[in-house]
């Protein structure tokens, strides 16, 4: 009967995280670019995800709007957008360590319908690209990841990040750490400053696995980060590749370069990258649950090492 119930919960997580995919990767969101009805759309499904689960807004007085953290770029009124972030906080257990938090995110946003200049590999193509691997496979497992946390709480405080504008130049995460450096009596249940997180744990293209392989980075930007993620491979019987370095083409380098120790997973780049091919039918769902299993270990670990 125990065997028959972790199967069946698998494959519920399993499920979830295909119905995640299969919406934020469908072309009615088309393709989900920063200030279009795609973003919307996209915002609004993380939104109630994470209202569902009773998680912490960050924004006072907003109700459901306390989830979003608005921003602005572009550097002339006809290229400005305006798009958020998309953030819950779930409080740690412990008085002391409750104090210091683990940011773990991943992009919600993509390259709309393509075209030149949008970083599409077919740029004479102007179609939607779907995201299914970049970045819908990281939501969905971080949506898991905070089910998996709410259920089973941890002593530090875990931030539930979705940035949006990653592929216009890390825009969100980059937002993010600025609005973590001002005072702003707005925020709620989040640090002081960003000197209260501790760790950042980035999920970006953790659709396609293949030999139950995956990337691991910025091992080298705390000692304790090699062992951590060693130990999580072996009790989910992954074969990681630890890279010291903490940069790279994704959120986590905003976090390393506000001096902030990052872990990067990914299961890697394939030949549906940035195009109209990249649909959820292509990804491997088996591939992402081990994904999902490494990533619990991994943030148990950094939720429970000695105080900073």
């Amino acid at each position: 009967m125990a065997f028959a119930l972790v199967v069946q919960s698998h494959a519920q997580k399993q499920n979830d995280m295909r119905l995640t995919v299969e919406y934020l990767a469908s072309q009615a969101l088309g393709g989900r670019f920063p200030a279009t009805a795609g973003d919307t759309l996209a915002s609004e499904y993380l939104v109630g995800k994470l209202r569902g689960l009773k998680l912490k807004p960050v924004v006072k007085g907003k109700k459901k709007k306390g989830f979003y953290h608005d921003f602005t770029y572009g550097k002339t009124d006809t290229t400005q957008r305006t798009t958020h972030n998309i953030i819950a906080v779930l409080p740690g257990k412990d008085k002391q360590l409750k104090h210091e938090y683990i940011v773990v995110g991943s992009h919600y946003d993509h390259l709309g319908l393509g075209g030149q200049g949008s970083g599409s590999r077919r740029p004479d193509t102007v179609a939607v690209h779907p995201g299914a691997d970049d970045n819908a496979s990281g939501d969905a497992v971080v949506l898991e990841l905070a089910r998996h946390f709410k259920k089973e709480r941890l002593p530090r405080s875990i931030i539930f990040a979705f940035f949006g504008a990653e592929e216009q130049g890390l825009i969100g995460s980059k937002n993010f750490i600025e609005w973590m450096k001002q005072a702003d009596d707005r925020r709620i249940n989040l640090p002081v400053d960003k000197n209260g997180i501790v760790a950042m744990v980035n999920l970006d293209m953790v659709g396609r696995m293949r030999d139950n392989a995956m990337s691991v980075s910025g091992t080298g930007t705390s000692s304790e980060f090699k062992a951590m993620a060693e130990q999580a491979a072996q009790q989910t019987g992954l074969n990681i590749t630890c890279v010291p370095d903490g940069y790279g083409p994704s959120d986590h380098a905003s976090f390393v370069a506000a001096d902030i120790p990052v872990l990067f997973l990914t299961t890697g780049g394939h030949m549906e990258y940035h195009t109209p091919d990249d649909v959820p039918s292509t990804l491997n769902y088996d591939g992402m649950q081990q994904t999902l299993a490494f990533a619990q270990q991994l943030i148990s670990r950094l939720a429970t090492m000695p105080a900073t």
